[in-house]
């Protein structure tokens, strides 16, 4: 029997590369198998459902799968039903931060809650809002799968951008051109630079140039930051990150760990990637997580040179 199985689905496609992801996969099965056998259990984005799988192999008493991507939703469904007996589980097609859940769901009733809504910056796929509505449910001592996620900030002394990778790095050879047209296309490049990349984290956690870690924030259940209700959506809350920092002229990023583990040690691509800036001055900044667009939607890192 092959090893491969081709996937048909576009949405399917979408999903397999984290599927594939054995590092991930383990890690997370070996603390469901420690914490679900008779629990009653929230899977907060439940996806194709394999995390749910988990859990209701490891024992669990019931499982609540929730998946508002419609998209995937027809995979779930079919394969806990291939799986196991439909009255050890039950399937929520609805967004996990509208109170529209409070009607399906008791209160103090969740026993185990899990959540991969992480992202590659560790808090982009909504976790900590997730935590902040599975609360509502969990009883007093549930446990929460990851329970722990912190973003590091660390800083590079780097001339450029690209922060010395040998293939990305790029030069212009003064040898090669007017002087005058040389400053002035250089002047005009770091004015135009884009602040905020993607880009993969090992290669710089390994690279020779200096690096300082500047800061830790740190967040669990029992941690969370403020939030806010968006006036535009009244049922979605939004947290509220504000800090100072004190930042050198060069390359920085935000490197999300969850329970001690950096998020690039897993396979899957979107992990191995964290969101960095290139600060053109050292200085006093203030850094805030929020929107960047108009429809409150897409959250991101902002830093903003305090005079």
């Amino acid at each position: 029997m092959s090893d491969r199985y081709p996937v048909q689905s576009n949405t399917l496609v979408q999903h397999a590369e984290m599927l594939n992801d054995r590092a991930r996969n383990e890690w997370f099965k070996h603390r469901i198998e420690q914490n679900c056998p008779n629990k009653v259990v929230l899977d907060v984005g439940a996806g194709s459902g394999l995390l749910t799988y988990y859990a209701l192999q490891a024992g669990a008493k019931h499982v609540y799968a929730v998946e508002s991507d419609l998209g995937i939703s027809p995979i779930l469904r079919g394969v806990l039903s291939k799986c196991f007996d439909s009255d050890r589980y039950t399937i929520i097609n609805t967004n996990f931060w509208t109170d529209e859940v409070e009607q399906l769901i008791d209160p103090d009733s969740i026993d185990v809650v899990i959540s991969e809504t992480l992202g590659g910056a560790g808090i982009d796929e909504g976790i900590l809002t997730t935590w902040w509505c599975a609360k509502n449910f969990a009883k007093s001592d549930c446990v929460f799968i990851p329970n722990d996620v912190s973003i590091e900030v660390h800083s590079w002394e780097t001339y450029d951008f690209l922060g010395g990778v040998p293939d990305q790095a790029a030069y212009l050879n003064k040898h090669s051109l007017p002087a005058e047209f040389l400053e002035a296309v250089v002047t005009t490049d770091t004015e135009d630079l884009r602040m905020y990349q993607w880009r993969s984290v090992d290669e710089y956690m390994r690279s020779i140039y200096p690096r300082t870690k500047l800061h830790t924030v740190n967040w669990s259940p029992s941690n969370l930051p403020e939030y806010r209700f968006d006036l535009e959506y009244p049922t979605h809350v939004f947290p509220m990150i504000d800090f100072t920092l004190e930042i050198p002229k060069g390359l920085i990023a935000f490197v999300p760990i969850m329970e001690e583990d950096y998020l690039y040690n897993f396979m899957h691509s979107h992990w191995r990637k964290a969101p960095f800036y290139y600060v053109p001055e050292s200085g006093t900044y203030r850094v805030t997580y929020k929107t960047s667009d108009e429809n409150n939607v897409d959250l991101q890192w902002v830093i903003q040179r305090l005079l």
